[in-house]
């Protein structure tokens, strides 16, 4: 996607709203998810067409936004089929038990679920997922065009975009947060990531 993604914190949403319509006007098409609700009302469509996207932190640890996460990495990654072990029980044969999936490996499955997702849209476990274009976004475009299948998919976690940048306002305040928080922002890609503070 070309938008440009921003995490804040819930304190200063509206804030930024208003220093984009205070210097841009209407210009860019912004998108604003505060809640689990918000997001769950997204497509991909729609925040491809979003000029910027503008997340709370809270909702990236939302239990709404991981639970969504998780069920997309289950679907896309079936265990066992054809008797060929999982990543992570491959991991526990090789280097001993471990309690949980490391979040790098379960969002290099959400990697691959997504690839896959492009490739072969209606054979993907995630085509249960697709929505019906709304109209709105039909008349954001062109009423006309044919929307790609893989952009109807509804409730897309952030974590699946090549955004044209990540901004994370108030870098210093991420430091308090917990170990797997702090990592899971890592995995928010794009061309550029700034962090601002001060």
């Amino acid at each position: 996607t070309g938008a440009t993604l921003v995490c804040v914190p819930s304190n200063l949403h509206q804030q930024w709203v208003d220093e984009f319509v205070k210097f841009t006007g209407k210009k860019y098409r912004i998108v604003r998810l505060t809640t689990g609700v918000d997001m769950r009302k997204q497509t991909v469509q729609s925040l491809m067409q979003a000029d910027v996207v503008l997340c709370n932190y809270q909702l990236l640890r939302g239990d709404l936004y991981e639970k969504r996460r998780k069920e997309l990495i289950t679907a896309a990654t079936p265990t066992n089929v054809f008797n060929v072990l999982d990543p992570l029980s491959a991991h526990k044969v090789l280097f001993g038990g471990l309690k949980q999936q490391p979040p790098e490996m379960e969002l290099d499955d959400l990697r691959r679920g997504t690839f896959g997702f492009l490739r072969r849209t209606e054979r993907h476990p995630w085509a249960a997922f697709l929505v019906e274009p709304s109209s709105e976004n039909k008349l954001a475009k062109n009423e006309d065009a044919e929307v790609p299948p893989w952009q109807r998919l509804g409730f897309p976690v952030l974590e699946q975009f090549f955004w044209r940048r990540v901004v994370f306002d108030e870098f210093h305040e991420l430091e308090a947060l917990q170990p797997a928080q702090r990592a899971s922002l890592q995995f928010l890609r794009a061309h550029h990531r700034w962090g601002l503070t001060g």
